[in-house]
């Protein structure tokens, strides 16, 4: 894909060709004989997004941290790769938080093939990977109200990208 030369460097870091990223690991050879369902989830899960917070959750089931630890399990935001991802599970990039922010704050939201970007200088802009794998033509006029509604309810359902959200973009 083409760098987006337009786009300043913060904000270029919500688009694809910068957040799809193979996530490549190396399990001991021993795992697909000793745990073959999971390796079988695993072997699923290549075809959904995944994202390194879900490296954590994953190295804790390897080492059998897991329901007795749930003090520590449950702060985390990620998934094992030893359980089913769902498809259409969001992924959230942002470059800011709590003891971070910049003058150009923005996100991106990936659901299945749509992204939803936001930044404080171009607004929204959506975008179908199938269709548009370069992310040339934002599409927000022609999504479906459902995408609208779940689209929200990600932005709500996170400080975060609340706060970004209330920018007003040109």
């Amino acid at each position: 894909m083409e760098k987006r030369s337009h786009i300043p460097g913060r904000l270029a870091s919500f688009y694809n060709e910068m957040t799809a990223i193979p996530l490549i690991i190396k399990f001991p050879t021993n795992f697909f004989n000793d745990y073959p369902n999971k390796m079988k989830t695993v072997a699923t899960n290549t075809t959904v997004n995944v994202a390194n917070i879900d490296l954590s959750p994953t190295i804790l089931e390897i080492m059998g941290v897991g329901a007795e630890n749930q003090s520590i399990t449950n702060l985390l935001r990620g998934q094992s790769l030893f359980t089913p991802i769902a498809p259409d599970r969001p992924m959230i990039t942002l470059n800011t938080n709590d003891w971070r922010s910049w003058s150009q704050d923005g996100f991106g939201i990936t659901i299945d093939n749509l992204a939803y970007v936001f930044s404080n200088i171009e607004g929204l802009r959506c975008f179908d990977h199938l269709r548009d794998p370069g992310e040339k033509n934002s599409i927000c006029a022609n999504f479906a109200i459902i995408d609208k509604q779940k689209f929200n309810q990600i932005i709500n359902s996170n400080h975060f990208l609340k706060n970004i959200y209330a920018y007003e973009a040109p």
